[in-house]
């Protein structure tokens, strides 16, 4: 038992530094963009909303919840909302390059990595994954290519991989849902 959660944290650490290295990496290529004023929605705010939270862990040593929203366009909105006991590492991506794009992540009580790319016009793209007794990791990755997109990932078990890579070059890509569970 102990060996498993010896395994358990090591690759908990392994993904936070990977997490670590591409959220330098994402913001390293935000910052040496040239910002102009196409890059503000007409109110000049870009709508975005990251809620992390967590129950307390009688252990001082506990996984961190990671979170970026990068957007470069404009009435894009974003959300990502990570909860679990604090035994749980969760990471959450989304960028979005384009305009009117929608995109959400939404992490419960689980183990979890999950990652949102659009790039083009008009995507919608959502991402549920929960677990009450994780085991496994859950993993799920959309890119979206194109316009006028839909993705629903949804994940209610752990160990679960979903990858999803929808090319809408023409705009009338129809909507996919994809829902795991054991």
């Amino acid at each position: 038992m102990q060996e498993s959660t010896g395994n358990s944290s090591r690759i908990s650490e392994k993904r936070a530094s990977v997490f670590s290295t591409l959220a330098a990496l994402v913001m390293t290529s935000l910052l040496s963009l040239q910002c102009s004023s196409t890059l503000a929605s007409d109110d000049g705010i870009l709508p975005a909303r990251i809620e992390q939270f967590s129950m307390p862990s009688a252990s001082h040593s506990t996984p961190g919840r990671n979170a970026i929203i990068a957007q470069i366009g404009s009435g894009n909105s974003a959300e990502i909302v990570q909860s679990a006991s604090s035994r749980y590492q969760q990471n959450a991506v989304i960028y979005q390059r384009g305009n009117n794009n929608r995109a959400g992540i939404y992490q419960y009580d689980t183990e979890a990595t999950a990652t949102i790319t659009q790039i083009g016009n008009g995507h919608s793209a959502k991402i549920f994954q929960r677990d009450e007794n994780a085991i496994a990791a859950a993993n799920a990755d959309i890119k979206q290519y194109g316009s006028n997109s839909n993705v629903n990932v949804l994940q209610s078990d752990s160990g679960q991989n979903v990858q999803v890579a929808q090319y809408a070059w023409s705009g009338n890509a129809l909507p996919v849902t994809i829902t795991t569970y054991r």
